[in-house]
């Protein structure tokens, strides 16, 4: 996960060369492992910056394993995504969040899946 921020904040830099300050819309400032994070991390520690990254981060690899060209979801469907991990986090505190994640995505592919 840590790969695709890395990733993701360069093409953004590079993207923003045009003489503007560089994005900071997809950098993770969170720093506990995405797979060690819990819902009770998700509800009562992270910032919403740290939860929309997280939660893109995670789409955008879950769409590239469908497609490997897959574009950075747009805003709206990273938010639904997030709103739905938000949701389950409510009753699986103790749960990782990538399990939750998890869950979103098979249970709503049709929704989340690249088009």
């Amino acid at each position: 996960m840590r790969r695709l921020t890395l990733i993701l904040v360069v093409a953004l830099a590079v993207a923003g060369c045009g003489g503007g300050p560089a994005s900071t819309k997809y950098t993770q400032t969170w720093t506990k492992s995405y797979g060690t994070t819990t819902c009770a991390d998700w509800r009562d520690v992270m910032d919403e910056h740290q939860k929309y990254v997280m939660a893109s981060d995670i789409l955008l690899t879950s769409q590239r394993k469908l497609k490997a060209d897959a574009p950075i979801p747009d805003d709206a469907l990273i938010g639904q995504f997030q709103g739905q991990i938000q949701g389950l986090c409510l009753t699986h505190g103790t749960d990782d969040v990538t399990t939750v994640a998890f869950i979103v995505w098979t249970t709503g592919q049709d929704v989340f899946a690249p088009k």
